[in-house]
């Protein structure tokens, strides 16, 4: 397991440093249960005390840290599309439900899009499936690295993927995606010989309407990304 400074193992090293207290206060407390005041007991073992509060902060903290990225890598695993790292079904479907709820209960309305590799088979085909890997991969990064912060990424399945954009509205929303397209065509994508490719994606866009579900709103998604590649590929739908 590779060991990062992640919040979760920040958490647990100050539960643990804060764990380790226990072990002088307990002692302290049995030297009393047993006659000796406590005040008398750390001034004749000030150095025991201070090992253990150390020693034992040193332990805990340590374990805590081990726990922590355990904790970060399972809850990865969970949310995350293992090959490419973007967000996997379950948890942006839960997302969306989330912000369903939001525009619920204040009126934020949000953007879904949906987008597809053009001609994604003829790469596979071409190249072998290794470098589709390489591609999918490639094509993550690039959006994450274009996509705003609190936008959402996931990939649904093969080589279809699903951006949720909240706190936006149409127009910015497909500044956004066309600005989107025009990078994934201008990137290469190096591939295991050396060599690079240029691909290119379809898009459907559509904004969140009033008594939307979330099947319904997936949906039309969807069906927008199918227009945009029935009309050519490389180019943004609406609706």
């Amino acid at each position: 397991m590779r060991l990062v400074w992640s919040s979760h193992a920040r958490k647990r090293m100050a539960q643990g440093a804060l764990a380790s207290v226990g072990a002088p206060l307990g002692w302290l407390l049995l030297e009393w249960a047993s006659g000796v005041p406590p005040f008398v007991s750390y001034v004749h073992n000030a150095g025991l005390y201070s090992y253990m509060l150390f020693g034992t902060m040193l332990v805990f903290s340590a374990f805590g840290f081990y726990v922590g990225n355990h904790e970060a890598s399972s809850w990865a695993l969970a949310i995350r599309d293992p090959l490419t790292g973007a967000f996997n079904r379950r948890y942006f479907e839960a997302r969306l439900t989330e912000e369903l709820a939001r525009f619920h209960r204040n009126q934020q309305r949000f953007a879904l899009a949906c987008l597809d590799i053009d001609h994604f088979k003829r790469v596979n085909d071409t190249y072998g499936h290794a470098t589709g890997d390489v591609v999918l991969r490639g094509l993550v990064s690039c959006i994450s690295q274009d996509i705003r912060g609190l936008d959402v990424l996931a990939r649904i399945g093969g080589e279809e993927f699903f951006i949720l954009m909240p706190t936006i509205d149409q127009q910015d929303a497909e500044k956004a995606m066309q600005r989107l397209l025009g990078a994934i065509r201008a990137h290469q994508f190096t591939i295991d010989s050396g060599d690079t490719l240029h691909i290119t994606i379809s898009i459907g866009l559509t904004m969140l309407r009033e008594n939307d579900t979330l099947p319904a709103l997936m949906e039309r998604a969807d069906k927008a990304m199918y227009k945009a590649k029935q009309s050519g590929r490389d180019r943004l739908v609406s609706d």
